[in-house]
């Protein structure tokens, strides 16, 4: 993702950071999301939680524009270790574990 306003090293916590694929609202070091903070992509989804280097990295909630939720780990962007995915239709919510984005078998049903 590449920020396309300017924003000095300096910088610790911004508002309405634009990028090409959304809005960010958070904590800055050398001009890439780093710590906590609030992205707002184009299609409405919105991730909140931690990012490093730019990238989700640590805890996050990802909410999706059909209501759907996954609350977990995030490594270099990409989910990573255990995970809830809670299903806007029917309440459904599902324990999922990754690896480097790829989710490791079926899920588990925990409430439905």
């Amino acid at each position: 993702m590449r920020c396309i306003e300017e924003v000095p090293d300096s910088v610790e916590n911004v508002t309405g950071l634009k990028f090409s694929t959304g809005v960010y609202d958070g904590e800055v070091r050398h001009g890439k999301m780093h710590g906590k903070g609030k992205f707002t992509y184009s299609d409405g989804s919105v991730y909140e939680g931690s990012f490093r280097e730019g990238k989700r990295h640590g805890k996050g909630k990802m909410t999706y524009t059909t209501g759907n939720v996954f609350v977990g780990s995030y490594k270099n962007g990409k989910r990573d270790g255990k995970g809830i995915y809670k299903i806007a239709l029917d309440g459904t919510v599902v324990q999922e574990n990754y690896v480097d984005g790829i989710k490791q078998a079926r899920g588990k049903c925990i409430i439905s």
